[in-house]
């Protein structure tokens, strides 16, 4: 796990190592969390993309699919929201991301 403050720091990261999943913000300082999310969106098409908002509105999801977010959480949350999201991406059938994943998370 990886906590940054801006989504700069995001994109330099990205550039030493890869991850599964991207938990971003919206409201960022900087460029925002759809901004990062276009940014990384071929680059790292087999990641869950997870927007955190506070502002959800119908731009943002109309743009969601296009750019490769999965779901969004909106605030306030708790840390059970957060579980019910990634449990449902993870057990979601019949993709590459979950296949992938699954197969790092599962004992031999």
């Amino acid at each position: 796990m990886l906590v940054l403050e801006t989504a700069e720091e995001g994109l330099n990261a990205l550039k030493k190592r890869s991850y599964d999943i991207f938990i971003v913000d919206y409201r960022l300082p900087g460029i925002d969390g759809l901004e990062f999310f276009k940014r990384v969106q071929f680059s790292h098409r087999e990641a869950y993309k997870i927007m955190i908002t506070a502002y959800k509105d119908q731009n943002m999801v109309s743009q969601a699919p296009k750019i490769g977010i999965d779901d969004f959480i909106e605030k306030p949350f708790s840390i059970q929201t957060l579980e019910k999201v990634l449990s449902r991406l993870l057990e979601e059938p019949n993709t590459k991301k979950n296949s992938e994943l699954n197969s790092l998370t599962k004992p031999t």
